[in-house]
């Protein structure tokens, strides 16, 4: 690595620096894979040197990896956090995971970080946990697995941390799978949103729904609905708990707006049961039973 590096002209020259930082994170994975602890003496070491170029964030996800397969956690978070104080880091994970890259350290950035909040969940340290939450909802291009998701929220509502903590990480995770389509992770099955707010939305404190219910998130939920491939239960749980609210009946700008979405949305839906390519679908008594309900609000 010193011959390398020693031997390339003008080191500080932007092709010089890209190509020196591309020598060092090869050296940097290459050795995390066979032993961590020197390979982070040799981040440390590459750290204070001025001059060098930064390592990829991948690198550092493999050697945090690497430390997180020997269940030293602790090492593993300290690693991580370099790489989330990264400016680059969104940029560069949003690349590898958008399929720009295919090798196999590419896959590490997707999946390691489920894996990492898997293993902070299991400790049931409640700092860790947040920590992480607020790491989520910092990070465009972190995306939890369906399943751990479900976990994190389980352990908020445990943990009374508060409504708000809970429907803020919930949507984020909606919005960035509008961001990113279906497939959010690739450790998630396809899902649609509709799907998604299905899984969820038991978990949700009920008094914060009509939160979630004036989102963007669940119109583009309502709007992507199909009959045929997609789980309404979360549509139906949202209209059933806005309906129950006594406020919405009041007159007041706040509920207007309201009862327009409640219009807009049964609208929606209403045409979407009536489409001609569903006139063969059979439909089951409790959607039947919401597809009279919602004629009320057309």
């Amino acid at each position: 690595l010193d011959t390398i590096v020693n031997n390339i002209p003008d080191k500080e020259s932007s092709a010089s620096q890209h190509l020196i930082s591309e020598y060092l994170s090869i050296f940097l994975r290459s050795q995390s894979l066979v032993d961590p602890v020197l390979a982070f003496k040799s981040l440390y070491k590459f750290n204070n040197l001025k001059w060098l170029p930064a390592v990829s964030i991948e690198s550092l996800v493999v050697l945090s990896y690497s430390f997180l397969r020997l269940n030293e956690l602790q090492m593993a978070l300290k690693v991580w956090d370099f790489a989330l104080l990264r400016s680059d880091f969104d940029f560069q994970n949003k690349s590898l995971c958008s399929g720009k890259h295919s090798d196999e350290y590419s896959i590490y950035i997707c999946n390691f970080h489920n894996q990492l909040v898997t293993a902070v969940l299991n400790t049931g340290d409640k700092n860790l946990i947040l920590k992480s939450v607020r790491e989520v909802l910092c990070k465009n291009s972190l995306v939890l697995d369906d399943a751990l998701l479900v976990n994190l929220v389980r352990y908020l509502n445990m943990a009374n941390v508060g409504n708000e903590l809970v429907v803020k990480l919930t949507l984020n995770q909606g919005y960035k799978r509008i961001m990113r389509g279906s497939s959010a992770a690739p450790t998630s099955s396809e899902r649609s949103l509709s799907n998604f707010l299905s899984l969820v939305v038991d978990f949700l404190p009920v008094e914060s729904l009509l939160t979630v219910f004036n989102s963007t998130f669940f119109k583009r939920v309502v709007e992507e609905y199909r009959l045929v491939n997609d789980n309404i239960y979360g549509i139906l749980k949202m209209f059933d708990t806005v309906q129950k609210q006594p406020s919405v009946l009041e007159e007041s700008n706040v509920n207007d707006n309201t009862r327009l979405k409640l219009k807009y949305y049964a609208k929606v839906l209403d045409y979407e049961f009536d489409d001609a390519d569903n006139c063969y679908v059979q439909i089951p008594p409790e959607i039947a039973n919401f597809k009279q309900n919602i004629q009320q609000f057309i």
